[in-house]
């Protein structure tokens, strides 16, 4: 058994602790390291981590230092980044890491740029998905002009629309635009207005993303490849939604989920482990949502599973042979 020290950046995330907790109580004899911007007495106190550092924002000057002077007195670990935002700035200091004998879970800055740019991906992408096999009508939406020309052409109100920044992740600035009065949503933070409520004052802040809104439940795939040989793919339905306080996910087989998967690795050849969302409907269409640079915030789901993915993933970056997880029958994970 590979047994060197994980560390993981934004550690206070909400699904770590249970995460930290299971793979220490799979592997004792490994050491978890947590690294935060924020700290919560809570997590310090149940000593969750073998040991939890306070570090700077990642776009604050001292970030990069504070992190190089933590992983030197760890010495060679496994980094795991918890955000978009790190991913991109240590990228830039990949080499020098790695010279310290880091493994990072993280792809090139030129293919972190793409993946974190939603509108520079689906236009990748969609050169290659004529039929809108994966990916549904988007624009980047610049004002009120954009968004009536988007609304006309995918035959708003019959379907309803989603803005999001084109960069940024989660449910932050998200919009949906729509007439139904009684549209599902399972996130609390994203806003329904209609579309005559849209005024030139909301594209003040930046530009927007805008795509068909697709009715579905929320899909979360667990991705692991090995710089563009794909090894594992773990899809999670939020089987009862985002809002409930017991979260229950079902992880299934699905022939569908790996073309997406394998769609998307063709064209950007990715590395590591990564999250990608998307919907999923009763009849099995699946639309790709985004990519996320990072393994997912409830990836202890797959680990409760049975699925060891941060061996497998510990394996991928030290170079050895990883035997791919066979899922026989559907799994339910309460959360």
């Amino acid at each position: 058994m590979l047994n060197k020290p994980i560390v993981f950046t934004c550690a206070n995330g909400k699904f770590v602790a249970k995460l930290v907790r299971h793979l220490s109580k799979t592997n004792p004899e490994r050491k978890v390291y947590g690294l935060d911007a924020k700290v919560y007495k809570k997590n310090i106190d149940s000593n969750i981590f073998y040991r939890f550092y306070k570090v700077p924002f990642p776009n604050e000057s001292e970030y990069f230092t504070s992190i190089k002077e933590i992983l030197n007195s760890i010495g060679e670990c496994i980094l795991i980044i918890g955000s978009d935002e790190e991913a991109l700035k240590l990228s830039k200091y990949y080499k020098e890491l790695e010279n310290l004998g880091i493994k990072l879970n993280l792809m090139s800055k030129d293919k972190l740029t793409i993946l974190q740019n939603k509108y520079e991906m689906f236009s990748l992408l969609s050169k290659s998905d004529s039929e809108n096999k994966f990916i549904k009508e988007f624009s980047l939406i610049k004002n009120k002009k954009n968004l009536l020309a988007f609304s006309n052409k995918i035959n708003y109100p019959n379907q309803s629309i989603i803005l999001k920044p084109p960069v940024g992740r989660g449910s932050r600035d998200v919009f949906l635009i729509s007439e139904e009065e009684n549209i599902a949503l399972d996130d609390l933070k994203i806003k329904k207005y209609p579309l005559k409520n849209i005024t030139e004052d909301f594209f003040s802040k930046g530009f927007f993303l805008a795509m068909v809104f697709f009715k579905g439940k929320s899909l979360t795939i667990d991705v692991l490849v090995d710089k563009g040989k794909f090894i594992q793919a773990v899809p999670r339905v939020w089987y009862n939604g985002k809002l409930e306080k017991k979260i229950i996910q079902k992880i299934f087989y699905s022939k569908k989920v790996l073309e997406l998967v394998n769609f998307i690795n063709a064209k950007i050849s990715l590395h590591g482990l990564l999250d990608i969302d998307a919907k999923i409907d009763d009849k099995g269409n699946i639309f790709l949502l985004e990519v996320n640079t990072r393994p997912s915030g409830s990836v202890v789901a797959s680990e409760l599973a049975g699925i060891p993915i941060f061996s497998m993933l510990e394996k991928v970056l030290e170079g050895k042979n990883v035997e791919k997880y066979v899922l026989k029958e559907q799994k339910k994970v309460t959360l």
